[in-house]
């Protein structure tokens, strides 16, 4: 227990305690007990999980001795969020080879059992599969850089499971942010990073939804990464908080990152549950450690087959970037299917924001609603900083566009209608920049005239 908790917290805490004895066996121990005192009884009593305030799983440095450091199933040791807990509270860094943190502050009481019976079962903890509520298609792609993730963000959204669901739809900023932060994982920072398109697949990615969760997957692999390298690349650090790691933590409600046995290889689990978004400042579900490859029933890179009868291949509407020469009319074909494209993309935008509209006018019309407090100035900032992370990730899609359809031969034209799109961007950030600059010069004037 937490001795540290408010009352309303504890209670809390104890509602979702008494839920969780429908589902596991366990014991409550006393918020005074001592490291020693707990590995006592764990050398009498072996158990599937150990769950301890956060503060004192991050002190508490025998019991993972005892559970062996480096060991790719067996029991789990996890520290949890009995109250909303930033992530500068678990600064510094230590020299840790796993990490994991369960979040009973934000989620309702079905989502933090099931992850709880991940945790504790060996056979649910890879794989996107588990973190349906029930058997379900899983969607695969393999990533690539000669297409970039403009099209990719608006397949995922236009999912029937997503499509159809409030849950979902009132989430997609979150997710879009999201989609991009993995991509820049592997474009950016990983085995993807090159300023040369190309077909050779990076990563394997996949997309599991139904009412319970909405869950990515992404495996690749990362040459001289282990567990300890995980850990250090994933540990929550506030001060970069436009990195794509700390963009995933900020608007994910889960990330879990497992290593694969001795080699290069790792898997990346992000996702949202339906309880709704909570304050992007605060720490959410994270799980990062090593993972034994016999535990890895989704095999990555795996396509639809009789073999995996429940992967479905996520159906990309790919922009021609190359017609057949010799002929004026294929260069004119070529540009109708390009404008053809944005244009469907844009129509499909604009459904899905009237459809969100009519929900809230069925559910009770405009006005019914209180209205929202102004978001503080924290926030506003958060915002800004994700919203240049996505105008830099957008400019840096579009001169891949560029690159592939300059070696494609295509039409000047083209080739100006994304430079242009580049450069309006390009000046949107600059317009941000300009207003901020113009706010602090404003400050400064204030402070001296006072």
């Amino acid at each position: 227990m937490d001795d540290r908790l408010s009352r309303e917290r504890s209670h809390i805490l104890m509602r979702t305690l008494n839920a969780m004895r429908q589902e596991f066996h366990f014991e409550v121990l006393s918020g005074d007990i001592t490291e020693a005192q707990v590995l006592a009884k764990l050398q009498q009593t072996p158990v599937h999980l150990l769950l301890v305030p956060w503060y004192r799983y991050l002190a508490w440095t025998r019991v993972e001795a005892l559970f062996a450091q480096g060991r790719g199933q067996g029991p789990m040791f996890a520290g949890y969020f009995g109250e909303p807990t930033a992530p500068e509270d678990i600064n510094p860094r230590s020299e840790r080879s796993r990490l994991a943190f369960v979040d009973f502050a934000h989620p309702s009481t079905p989502e933090i059992l099931g992850w709880i019976g991940r945790m504790a079962d060996d056979k649910l903890r890879s794989g996107v599969r588990p973190l349906l509520e029930k058997a379900g298609p899983v969607y695969t792609e393999n990533w690539t850089s000669n297409l970039g993730m403009g099209l990719r963000i608006d397949a995922i959204l236009g999912l029937p499971e997503i499509t159809r669901s409030v849950d979902w739809l009132k989430r997609a900023p979150a997710i879009r942010l999201s989609l991009l932060a993995l991509w820049s994982l592997v474009f950016d920072e990983g085995p993807g990073k090159s300023t040369t398109p190309s077909s050779t697949a990076k990563a394997c990615f996949q997309v599991a939804v139904d009412a319970s969760s909405l869950s990515f997957r992404l495996c690749y692999s990362m040459t001289g990464w282990g567990p300890k390298e995980a850990v250090s690349a994933f540990w929550p650090d506030p001060s970069k908080p436009g990195s794509a790691v700390s963009l995933l933590q900020q608007h994910a409600d889960f990330v879990r990152v497992h290593t694969i046995g001795d080699g290069p290889d790792i898997e990346i689990t992000v996702g949202f549950h339906p309880s709704g978004a909570s304050d992007p400042r605060k720490m959410r579900m994270l799980w990062v450690d090593p993972v034994s490859p016999k535990l890895v029933t989704e095999i990555p890179f795996q396509a639809p087959s009789a073999q995996a009868p429940y992967l479905r291949a996520l159906n990309i509407g790919a922009v021609p970037t190359s017609a057949p020469s010799g002929t004026e009319d294929s260069g004119k074909l070529k540009k109708f299917m390009v404008e053809a494209a944005t244009r469907i993309r844009d129509l499909k935008r604009v459904l899905l924001e009237k459809d969100e509209v009519i929900r809230e006018l069925r559910s009770g019309g405009v006005g019914t609603a209180q209205p929202m407090p102004p978001p503080d100035v924290e926030a506003l900032l958060d915002a800004f900083q994700s919203r240049y992370l996505e105008a830099q990730l957008q400019i840096r899609h579009l001169e891949v566009q560029i690159a592939k359809a300059e070696q494609a031969g295509a039409s000047p034209q083209l080739l100006e209608s994304i430079r242009q799109r580049i450069a309006h961007i390009t000046a949107r950030e600059r317009s941000w920049i300009q207003k901020i600059h113009e706010t602090i010069e404003a400050a400064k004037a204030s402070r001296k005239g006072g």
